[in-house]
C-alpha cells in the first residue's frame, strides 16, 4: 500500500512531508556554505589574518539570526507590507495568524510551515553578509563588523529582499526574474562590497594604480611581473584551505539553488543540474584563462579553479530554475571570463581584498542579464501552467528591461546606502572600521583576537610556546612599537606622505625581529668540525620577548 507524503493540519492546510524534509536539508546546506565560506576567506588571506577571517563568518551568521528572528524575517516577508519594506507582524517569530504556528504557511511556500520557510531565508541572509565583508579582509575591525551587519542587514539586505521575493515588493510585481538570489545576495554583497573597499582605502602597502602606472614602460607586462604577483594579486597562504572551502561551497550551493523551489518538483531538478553543469564550464573556462595569460601554456593554479567555480555558480544562482542545462554551460563560461577581467581592472583602482566585488557582484550582475535573454517558460512550468512569460529567448523582450531595472536598483541602493552606513558608524566613539597600522602589521588575527593560527608566525621559529604565551609576545611587542619614542617624526618626509612611512615600517619590522640562524661553515678534508654549544633556554615569557 503506498503510503501518502501529505500532511493535513487540524486547521485544515495540506503539508508535504517530502519537502518539509528537503527544505529541513537545504537550510543546512546553505549553513554549511556559510561556514566553508570562512575556511575559504581563511585560505585566501594572508597567514596572521586566518583565524579573523573564519571567525567573521561563524560571528556573522549569529549575529543576522537573532536579527532575522527579532524583526528581519517580518520586514523582508510579512504580508501586507509596502512596495519597498515589510512590517512586523512577524516579530520574534510570531503571530503567523494561527492558534499553532507549525501549521500555517508562508504565501511563497504553502506546502511547508512558515517556521521552516523563515529558518531557511535566514540562512540566505547570513550568507550575503558574510561574502560582502571579505571585501576588507586584513583591515576591519572586529567589533565594528558586529554593529555594521546587524544594522546592513536590517537597512539594506531586508528591504531588497522584500523587493524581489515578496509578492508586494515593487520588483516582484514589476517581474523582475531571481529564483534564487542572484539580486537579493551576490549583486547585493558585491556593491555592498565595493563600498565598503572605496570607504575604509587600501591596505598599507598595496600597488595601487599610481604605482602601476610608474612601472607601465619598464615590463612588457607589467601587471603580471613576476617578483611582484603575489604582493599584490594575492594568492592566499593556503591552498588547501580554499579548496576545501570551495567543495563545501560547491555542495552547499545544491541547496542554495535548489532548495529555493521551495519543494521537490522538476523546477528543484532543473536548478540542481545547472548549478552542477555552470560550476563544471566556469572552472574549466578560469582554468584556461590562467594557463594561457598567467600560467604561459604550462601551468594552471587551483586557486584560479576554485575562483571560477565560485564566479559561475554566482552567475547561475538568478537563472538556476529557469533556463535549459546547455545555457548553464554558457553561463559558467561569461562568468569566468567577465569576472576574470574585473578582478584585474578593478584592483588597480580598489583594494578588494578577496575579489568580492569581480566574482559575486560582476558574475551575478552577468547572470540576471543573461536570464533576461535566456529564461524559458517551458522551464519553469506549473501543474496549472507557465507562470513566467519567459526571456528574450521567448519573445518576450520587455524581460530584458525588467532586469536591468532590477539590476540598476539594487546595485545602487546597496552601495550608496552602505557607504552612509560607514560613514555614521565612523562618527561614534570606539567604532572605527580601520585597525591601525600597527595592528594591520601584526595580523587581525593577534591584534583583535589574541590568538595565532601558526605557531611560527612571522617566519620565526618559535619552540617551546605554546598558542597563548606565541600571542602575548606578539602583543607585547604591538604595545613595545607603539610606545618606543621617537626623535623626529619622519613619516611626512618621504616621498609619498604618510604611506611610504609606514612602508618603512613594513620593511624594517621583519628584519628587525627575524631569528636569523648561524651560517654553518663546511669543515675543510682532515678537519675536526667544532662542538656547538647550546644556547641556555628561556625561562618564562619575558625572556623570550
Amino acid at each position: 500500500m503506498k503510503q501518502s507524503m501529505e500532511w493535513i493540519t487540524p486547521s485544515g492546510r495540506v503539508f508535504n512531508s517530502g519537502d518539509i524534509a528537503w527544505i529541513l536539508t537545504a537550510s543546512a546546506m546553505v549553513v554549511l556554505m556559510t561556514l566553508g565560506l570562512g575556511i575559504f576567506y581563511g585560505g585566501m588571506t594572508k597567514r596572521k589574518n586566518a583565524i579573523s577571517s573564519i571567525l567573521e563568518s561563524f560571528s556573522i551568521l549569529s549575529i543576522v539570526s537573532i536579527q532575522w528572528l527579532f524583526w528581519g524575517y517580518s520586514l523582508a516577508f510579512a504580508p501586507g507590507g509596502g512596495r519597498f519594506y515589510g512590517n512586523l507582524k512577524y516579530f520574534l517569530f510570531l503571530n503567523f495568524d494561527d492558534d499553532n504556528h507549525l501549521t500555517f504557511s508562508h504565501p511563497n511556500a504553502p506546502t511547508i510551515p512558515n517556521f521552516l520557510y523563515g529558518i531557511y531565508q535566514c540562512m540566505f541572509a547570513g550568507l550575503t553578509s558574510a561574502i560582502l565583508v571579505g571585501s576588507v579582509a586584513g583591515r576591519l575591525r572586529f567589533r565594528t563588523m558586529c554593529v555594521f551587519v546587524f544594522i546592513w542587514t536590517t537597512i539594506v539586505y531586508c528591504p531588497i529582499a522584500h523587493w524581489v521575493w515578496s509578492h508586494e515588493g515593487w520588483a516582484y510585481k514589476l517581474g523582475v526574474l531571481d529564483f534564487a538570489g542572484g539580486f537579493v545576495v551576490h549583486v547585493n554583497a558585491g556593491f555592498a562590497g565595493l563600498a565598503l573597499s572605496v570607504f575604509m582605502r587600501a591596505r598599507f602597502g598595496y600597488k595601487d594604480w599610481r604605482w602601476r602606472i610608474c612601472h607601465l614602460f619598464k615590463s612588457k607586462n607589467p601587471f603580471y611581473k613576476a617578483k611582484h604577483k603575489r604582493a599584490y594579486w594575492d594568492l592566499g597562504h593556503n591552498v588547501p584551505f580554499i579548496i576545501l572551502g570551495t567543495a563545501l561551497l560547491w555542495f552547499g550551493w545544491f541547496g542554495f539553488n535548489a532548495g529555493s523551489a521551495e519543494t521537490v518538483d522538476g523546477q528543484a531538478v532543473i536548478a540542481f543540474v545547472n548549478t552542477h553543469f555552470a560550476a563544471c564550464s566556469g572552472a574549466v573556462t578560469w582554468g584556461v584563462l590562467d594557463t594561457v595569460f598567467e600560467g604561459r601554456f604550462q601551468r594552471v593554479s587551483a586557486v584560479s579553479i576554485c575562483a571560477g567555480i565560485v564566479a559561475a555558480m554566482a552567475c547561475m544562482t538568478a537563472g538556476s530554475g529557469y533556463v535549459q542545462p546547455p545555457i548553464a554551460v554558457a553561463y559558467g563560461v561569461v562568468a569566468s571570463t567577465t569576472s576574470y577581467i574585473s578582478t584585474k581592472l578593478v584592483k588597480i583602482v580598489v583594494d578588494d581584498s578577496l575579489d568580492v566585488f569581480s566574482v559575486h557582484g560582476v558574475g551575478a550582475g552577468v547572470g540576471v542579464l543573461l536570464t533576461g535573454i535566456f529564461a524559458s517558460k517551458t522551464v519553469a512550468k506549473d501543474g496549472e501552467g507557465y507562470y513566467i512569460d519567459g526571456g528574450w529567448w521567448d519573445n518576450h523582450y520587455i524581460q530584458m528591461a525588467y532586469q536591468l531595472a532590477g539590476l540598476s536598483a539594487v546595485s545602487v541602493y546597496s552601495f550608496f546606502v552602505t557607504f552612509c552606513i560607514c560613514l555614521t558608524l565612523e562618527w561614534i566613539p570606539g567604532l572605527g572600521f580601520r585597525v591601525t597600522a600597527q595592528e594591520e602589521e601584526i595580523g587581525l588575527d593577534v591584534s583583535q583576537h589574541g590568538e595565532s593560527a601558526y605557531l611560527n608566525q612571522g617566519d620565526e621559529e618559535v619552540e617551546g610556546l605554546g598558542q597563548h604565551e606565541h600571542a602575548v609576545r606578539l602583543i607585547k611587542r604591538l604595545l613595545e612599537r607603539e610606545e618606543r619614542p621617537r626623535n623626529r617624526d619622519r613619516t611626512n618626509e618621504a616621498p609619498g606622505g604618510e604611506w611610504a612611512g609606514l612602508l618603512k615600517l613594513q620593511r624594517t619590522f621583519y628584519k628587525k625581529f627575524r631569528q636569523k640562524k648561524p651560517k654553518v661553515k663546511n669543515p675543510e678534508p682532515g678537519e675536526v668540525p667544532e662542538p656547538e654549544v647550546a644556547s641556555p633556554p628561556a625561562e618564562n615569557i619575558q625572556d623570550v620577548v
